[in-house]
């Protein structure tokens, strides 16, 4: 099993009601860890010989051996997926009011021009 495989385990498809399954929403994880972390982690991964394809199991083995590089990647996951815009619509029923990738800069100029909105004006 590789990382992104467990993020589809941690996040399974649900047809029925219309939810993707991580790998589907196209997310850029390679910031989410360093390069050793994440490299333990796949490499933990790698290594173990379980038949079992328990997500749980699979977070528990890793937890036991590098438990804040799990933290960290479980935690990046949850806000991840749940802040992307095809899942908020989906639990919200409207559209994001400002998604990521459709933030208009032109909109954003007078804001950070005039500093509007600063908390250390």
């Amino acid at each position: 099993m590789t990382l992104d495989q467990l993020l589809d385990a941690m996040f399974p498809a649900d047809p029925a009601r219309g939810y993707p399954c991580f790998s589907e929403l196209k997310l850029d994880t390679s910031s989410w860890l360093d390069a050793t972390s994440r490299n333990t982690l796949e490499a933990l991964l790698a290594q173990d010989g379980s038949e079992k394809e328990d997500v749980n199991d699979k977070l528990k083995l890793l937890q036991s051996h590098a438990p804040e590089a799990v933290k960290s990647f479980t935690s990046a996951a949850i806000i991840t997926y749940f802040s992307a815009p095809e899942v908020v619509r989906l639990l919200s029923g409207e559209t994001p009011r400002h998604p990521r990738e459709e933030i208009d800069p032109d909109l954003l100029a007078p804001v950070l021009t005039h500093n509007r909105g600063a908390l250390n004006p």
